[in-house]
């Protein structure tokens, strides 16, 4: 039997039931629903102290990004310390000898911070993408149900054309 790629369905990490997920508790890395964010997550022990975040914020919140221990991946024993927008690739200062003298170079993180931005800018697209697509769904079940319903009607002079 084969396996489907698609997503599986996530429910409230509390109630487990097929509900909106809106929050998460970073603290106990829970998904909740707004009812069980309301009424059960706040009995929790230190639960004043959580930090709870709306589902679109997930990600947002993560600890600093250490950019001075990244090992380079082609020179053993070396840390790298730029990186080359040319090549998309980060660099160490064996690297930057060899082969990427003269790139575009910039601080790791400004190099993080182009891929977020990139990222950030293709999810708003899919969004826009997936708005789009729902409603051309919307289109076509309306114009399914337009002509379901005009060939029953057809369907049904026939009939009648018959009984003559």
């Amino acid at each position: 039997m084969a396996c489907g790629g698609g997503q599986v369905p996530v429910f409230c990490s509390l109630c487990e039931e097929d509900t909106e997920i809106k929050w998460k508790c970073l603290n106990c890395d829970m998904l909740m629903c707004d009812k069980c964010k309301e009424k059960i997550h706040v009995k929790f022990k230190f639960a004043k102290d959580h930090k709870v975040v709306s589902i679109q914020e997930v990600g947002l919140h993560a600890e600093e990004i250490d950019f001075f221990s990244i090992s380079c991946k082609n020179h053993f024993k070396q840390i790298c310390f730029m990186f080359c927008k040319s090549c998309d690739w980060l660099v160490c200062p064996l690297c930057i000898s060899e082969t990427h003298n003269g790139h575009g170079l910039v601080a790791i993180r400004e190099g993080y911070e182009i891929h977020t931005n990139k990222l950030k800018t293709r999810q708003k697209n899919i969004r826009t993408k997936i708005d789009e697509l729902k409603k051309r769904k919307a289109e076509v079940n309306d114009i399914e149900s337009t002509e379901h319903s005009r060939l029953e009607n057809i369907m049904k002079k026939m009939e009648t054309q018959k009984m003559y």
